[in-house]
């Protein structure tokens, strides 16, 4: 894990990393301006890699094995959804607005099906719009050597089907997705729902996604 490099624990070999390491590494990262839940994932996969030390009998007990919330507040605000009032208020704003209503149809799919934007950005030929179906079978992924892709999930559960039920829902389907979803316009929409995230879309390679058919 390269969180690791240039940090006390990752000099120690495993046989001589303790609780108190543990627990002493999880504090630093905190200190340092890492999230709570960014550490929690990665002592997650530091137990998972002790545990399997444990079967091999290189060690007798897991370090990593106690609860982040002892050693760390939960500083995490809870993710609060949108009332209808605020998605009408939302909604009403960006088709009035210049800047932002080429983004309109979109936001409109994001709310009505909940799709993820990697997941809306991998939208594919799978848009039954006969059948009034949606296959989610591709997503937007990230590569530290070629930057974004789409490809399908790595695992059978990433994958769903999801049924159209709002006519208006469906017109704003065609009108977003009519012929072909080019990468300028994923770029943008990506830019807009996550402004702090700066995109490397060099090497983002994709599928144009069309519409089926009526």
């Amino acid at each position: 894990m390269n969180i690791l490099n240039n940090k006390p624990l990752g000099a120690k070999s495993i046989d001589m990393v303790k609780l108190s390491d543990a627990k002493s590494w999880a504090i630093r990262m905190s200190e340092d301006g890492c999230a709570y839940k960014s550490i929690d994932n990665y002592k997650r996969s530091l137990k998972a890699s002790f545990f399997m030390a444990i079967q091999d009998d290189y060690i007798r007990k897991n370090p990593f094995d106690f609860q982040l919330s002892d050693v760390l507040e939960d500083t995490t605000e809870p993710k609060i959804a949108l009332t209808t009032e605020q998605e009408m208020d939302l909604l009403s704003f960006m088709e009035s607005d210049n800047t932002y209503c080429k983004y309109y149809d979109d936001v409109v799919i994001l709310l009505e099906i909940g799709l993820l934007i990697s997941e809306l950005c991998g939208l594919t030929l799978e848009l039954d719009m006969k059948n009034k179906a949606i296959m989610v079978d591709h997503q937007l992924l990230s590569d530290t050597k070629i930057g974004y892709y789409v490809e399908v999930p790595k695992t059978t559960q990433g994958k769903r089907e999801i049924p159209m039920t709002e006519k208006e829902l469906i017109n704003h389907l065609n009108v977003s997705w009519n012929g072909v979803r080019t990468l300028k316009q994923n770029q943008s929409l990506l830019m807009f729902i996550k402004t702090s995230y700066s995109l490397n879309v060099m090497g983002y390679q994709s599928k144009q996604p069309i519409i089926k058919a009526c």
